[in-house]
């Protein structure tokens, strides 16, 4: 294998460090590669991109058992980061330099980081933005220690690249750097209509959701509804749930004008807990309850939520009544007590069960002669003569 790692043929050293990367993969740590590490490190020389990428993931790992030795190689990442040939070299040097778990770290990617946050390419921009992220996450007085707030609030304001400024705002709302809500909402303003994509525009409403909510002039907070509403129409769940929420936490401080919107939000939801596969749906909903309490609204029309045990996985099935039981009220109760009537009777003992909690949790809800329909009910259930049935309507009677 030495052989190859130093063999003069640019293809036959990246073969070998496949193989070794391969070997590693597949001992999970019980054999030991270490002795290999002065010629893989070698290969760092060849200009050949995916070489390079291959010696980087081989570092990467070996640096979690041997962090010392990896700084025989930081001058060479070093180096890297400034090459003129390859922005994706630059690129692969600086997630890997600010990934390596080494103590002092700051005094071997201060300067990278700088520079790369100044380099001609969007995306080593981006790379050192994304960096930066990580090393506030992994300690945060590396963060303070090179005091790059006020670079990453400039590259977030003046950069004219739509993905690198939704990656410096991801950045700042991670680590809580601290931003004029003016400034933060005029730039907003921009970056929205700069199309920074889907993972982008989840960030920017978000960001929206943190400072477009403390305005108190309906006539400002308008103006952002007015652009976040456009994206309930977008294709992305996350990106509708996102604006949703904008919506909902804008309008708490405008109670007069939630009318506005709350058939809209409510159309949203209901077709979001009736598309999409079954895991997808039940994050919906289990956002759907959290809604529902917060501004009743906007819940999503109960013929949506049609109970179907024969399609639906358990926990969805139990998703759903959690939120009829929460939208019920005195107009639809009757609607709702004939549909988990005709589902009783099903073959899963499990999906009665749930059926018959949820008329329990609405005869504690309601009171009168509502309290007293819904009891009559349970006692039917139990009179059906089934032995599973009579049990749990009896436990639930009580």
């Amino acid at each position: 294998m030495k052989d190859e790692l130093n063999s003069e043929v640019g293809l036959v050293r990246r073969e070998a460090v496949r193989k070794v990367i391969a070997g590693m993969t597949a001992a999970s740590g019980r054999e030991d590669f270490g002795s290999l590490f002065p010629d893989i490190l070698r290969c760092l020389q060849s200009k050949d991109v995916e070489t390079k990428r291959l010696v980087y993931l081989y570092i990467s790992n070996y640096a979690m058992q041997h962090p010392d030795l990896v700084l025989l190689a930081m001058n060479t990442f070093v180096r890297d980061t400034e090459n003129k040939r390859s922005s994706q070299v630059r690129c692969l040097a600086l997630r890997t330099i600010t990934s390596l778990p080494i103590r002092n770290v700051v005094e071997y990617v201060d300067d990278p980081l700088r520079r790369g946050l100044k380099d001609e390419h969007p995306s080593v921009r981006r790379t050192a933005v994304m960096a930066i992220g990580k090393l506030c996450m992994r300690n945060r007085e590396y963060f303070d220690d090179m005091e790059l707030e006020g670079a990453l609030l400039d590259i977030f304001m003046l950069d004219k690249d739509g993905w690198v400024s939704a990656s410096a705002l991801a950045v700042i709302l991670e680590c809580g750097v601290r931003c004029d809500s003016n400034k933060m909402l005029n730039r907003l303003a921009t970056l929205f209509d700069a199309s920074p994509g889907e993972w982008g525009l989840v960030y920017v409403l978000r960001a929206y959701g943190q400072f477009a909510v403390n305005l108190s002039s309906w006539e400002e907070a308008s103006h952002v509804l007015k652009r976040v509403s456009a994206c309930l129409n977008h294709g992305n769940p996350a990106v509708v749930m996102a604006a949703i929420k904008v919506i909902l936490l804008t309008t708490l401080n405008h109670p007069d004008h939630v009318a506005l919107y709350d058939r809209r939000v409510s159309a949203c939801l209901s077709t979001l807990v009736q598309s999409g596969p079954p895991e997808l749906r039940f994050v919906v909903l289990e956002l759907v309850k959290d809604i529902v309490i917060s501004c009743p609204s906007f819940a999503p029309n109960l013929q949506y939520l049609t109970i179907n045990p024969d399609a639906d996985p358990l926990y969805l099935t139990n998703a759903k009544l959690q939120v009829i039981t929460s939208i019920a009220n005195r107009d639809n109760l009757l609607v709702i007590l004939g549909e988990l009537c005709e589902n009783v009777k099903h073959h899963d003992p499990h999906f009665t069960d749930l059926i018959i909690a949820t008329m329990r949790d609405l005869a504690v809800r309601f009171d009168g002669q509502f309290r007293e329909m819904i009891v009559k009910q349970l006692i039917d259930v139990a009179l059906t003569g089934l032995v599973p049935l009579f049990q749990s309507s009896v436990i639930a009677l009580r």
